[in-house]
């Protein structure tokens, strides 16, 4: 379900919107966290990690993107924030871009244009 989203818990981005989507964030030694993608924007996303590879806040790490039926996509983020939910103390983090090529965000930035018009056809209003 596609819904507008803006609870992350550190600095709001704007057009920040709910998406299903796995990411792997690599870690210098090998070792790789696999997450769930659920908020994106065209700076930055958010997810829950589901395995147990710690991430560090204010880091950098390559990391993969895969949304749908798109090719994965390659980017450097920054880790900004780390944090437990729910009662099953999931691990929430949210993270920003600080390299990722132009094909790449464009890709991105579009993808969060076709889900604010899918949102607005189902009478939701995206946060904008």
């Amino acid at each position: 379900t596609l819904y507008s989203c803006f609870s992350l818990g550190f600095v709001p981005q704007p057009n920040l919107l709910a998406v299903e989507g796995q990411v792997t964030i690599f870690r210098e030694e090998g070792a790789a966290a696999i997450g769930k993608l659920q908020d994106l924007s065209a700076t930055g996303f958010g997810g829950i990690i589901t395995n147990e590879i710690p991430l560090e806040t204010n880091r950098s790490y390559p990391c993969y993107l895969e949304i749908g039926f798109m090719a994965p996509i390659s980017a450097t983020i920054e880790i900004r924030f780390m944090g437990h939910e729910g009662h099953q103390k999931q691990k929430r983090f949210g993270a920003n871009f600080i390299s990722i090529n132009i094909e790449e965000r464009q890709i991105i930035e579009r993808t969060v244009i076709d889900i604010q018009r899918q949102l607005i056809r189902k009478g939701l209003k995206p946060n904008t």
